[in-house]
């Protein structure tokens, strides 16, 4: 690499660095159009939602509306109809440790659609067997759009699943991933000013995440966030001079103290990364019926 591309590309990554942009739902941006305020989110109608169950046939990506990024929809047969399933955007299945393919056997609850003149399902929950597939809430806010307005936005939960270094767990051992040491008994919350949006690797072998470096008045702490592939998909800026207010799990970990981050609060804006179960917002499958 010459010298000077060199330097250009150090420069973009670290302005990259010092400031990340997390997503509004709906902004269509990073997000690609996939948040509940979107055109494409409107579709969805609490008022027309069922329940059915069929066969995979095809599986395929497809564009929902221009200026979309792709997603993923499944055709299946159901008996009396071969319907059109709308799971989500494709970054967020790529990344599931679970995927659906042809020939398996789905319950699928959604909202009936009418999409190019043919009905169609977006979906909100998908059975395969006894795993439940959780993507939109009741009212249609898909499970990958994290921020909520409003301060009674979410609960930072707790939990005990894995995926790939950024799952559930509380686990306690050194040297397992960030994830397995969400203890539920070292829950706090804290505010105070963002010093630094950095990258990191959580563990060997698992995805490349965002932390920040928080000054509390009292310490200066590191706060995981999650995976690079989920968090880079959104649109709110969180950067160096923020105030937040933060809820997580403490963890130790030698001479290592960080916080793995359950809910912030940015102002109004409130993003969670884990449900009131512990379920990080970028982990689709919940194992058992629900």
């Amino acid at each position: 690499m010459r010298p000077w591309k060199f330097v250009a590309a150090s420069v973009l990554f670290s302005l990259f660095l010092a400031t990340f942009m997390l997503a509004q739902p709906g902004s269509g941006k990073r997000g690609g159009g996939w948040g509940s305020g979107s055109a494409y989110g409107r579709m969805y109608d609490p008022n027309t939602v069922e329940t059915v169950s069929g066969e995979v046939v095809k599986v395929e990506k497809f564009t929902p509306l221009r200026g979309m990024s792709g997603g993923i929809h499944v055709m299946l047969k159901t008996g009396p109809e071969e319907i059109s399933v709308h799971l989500g955007p494709a970054w967020f299945f790529e990344n599931q440790e679970q995927q659906i393919e042809v020939k398996d056997h789905l319950e699928v609850t959604g909202s009936r659609i009418t999409y190019e003149g043919k009905p169609a399902i977006i979906a909100r929950e998908v059975m395969k067997g006894e795993d439940v597939l959780v993507l939109r809430n009741e009212q249609g806010v898909p499970q990958w759009s994290g921020w909520r307005g409003g301060k009674n936005a979410g609960q930072a939960g707790r939990g005990r699943q894995h995926h790939g270094g950024w799952g559930q767990g509380q686990g306690q051992g050194k040297g397992q991933p960030a994830g397995h040491r969400y203890d539920l008994n070292a829950i706090e919350t804290l505010s105070g000013k963002v010093l630094k949006v950095e990258r990191v690797d959580s563990r060997k072998g698992n995805w490349k995440g965002l932390h920040l470096l928080v000054d509390t008045g009292k310490e200066k702490i590191a706060v995981h966030l999650g995976p690079e592939w989920y968090m880079g998909k959104h649109d709110i800026e969180i950067a160096a001079g923020d105030q937040l207010n933060i809820t997580g799990s403490r963890v130790t970990e030698g001479q290592d103290t960080y916080i793995i981050a359950g809910e912030i609060r940015k102002g109004e804006a409130v993003y969670t990364l884990r449900d009131e179960a512990g379920k990080p917002a970028w982990k689709g499958w919940r194992q058992g019926k629900l």
